[in-house]
């Protein structure tokens, strides 16, 4: 029987850097993680930003967050009552694009992705 390993406090953290999360893909790869600042988010528009991950495999998570002052929400952004204001977020080669139905300049994106790496010949 295997014993629990809790994450340390930097694999439970956000960071701008990579970092190893301590946990395991399906395929026994290392999850890894990384918050990328967006900036500010587009006006009824797609925004790519570059994540700068090298070696990306599998993104297995997107998550993140949108503030605007003391106002938060998540992201990605699903509004069953009203679909131009979701927010969409994906991840194309060596960028993130999220892509808004209406203006949301006024809104500091952050997003983090958990994700695996193309194993290496050494």
């Amino acid at each position: 029987m295997k014993g629990l390993n809790y994450p340390t406090n930097d694999e439970m953290g956000y960071s701008t850097s990579e970092v190893e999360t301590g946990l395991t893909w399906i395929d026994g790869s290392t999850i890894y993680k990384k918050t990328i600042d967006f900036g500010a988010l587009p006006n009824a528009a797609d925004k790519n930003v570059a994540h700068n991950i090298s070696n990306l495999d599998k993104v297995v998570k997107i998550e993140g967050i949108a503030l605007a002052g003391s106002r938060a929400f998540p992201l990605p952004h699903v509004d069953n009552g009203d679909v131009i204001t979701c927010i969409r977020i994906t991840v194309e080669g060596a960028e993130i694009q999220i892509r808004t139905g209406i203006d949301r300049t006024a809104w500091h994106g952050y997003v983090t992705l958990y994700y695996t790496k193309v194993a290496s010949n050494d």
